[in-house]
């Protein structure tokens, strides 16, 4: 049965406080102890139910994006929905010509 996240941060935040309090006055070690202990265990709970919450709402969106994502088919099977462009070969802005009228990419064999 899942406790319910406000209860549990509600828990860890009392205890917490509470473990403080106690070590300002002249309170019993062991009874200090467990309070500490108490709100170590509410802390590392919470943070997990926090963890387990973001993770179930990534791995849901991500299913529903899978299953509705566009899917078209081609003459050979499927195909991507977006096919990223290429540059046409030679339009680099950086490329430069050397003495001899070749790129410096260009070798003497081409």
């Amino acid at each position: 049965m899942p406790v319910h996240p406000v209860l549990l941060k509600a828990a860890a935040v009392g205890l917490w406080a509470a473990a403080m309090g106690m070590s300002f006055t002249a309170a019993d070690w062991r009874l200090w102890a467990c309070l500490v202990a108490g709100a170590a265990v509410a802390s590392l709970a919470a943070l997990q139910q926090i963890l387990v919450t973001k993770s179930t709402r990534i791995y849901e969106a991500q299913t529903r994006a899978v299953l509705t994502r566009p899917f078209h088919r081609g003459d050979t099977g499927p195909l991507p929905a977006i096919i990223p462009q290429q540059p046409a070969p030679g339009s680099e802005p950086h490329a430069r010509l050397s003495v001899l009228g070749r790129s410096h990419g260009q070798h003497a064999s081409r």
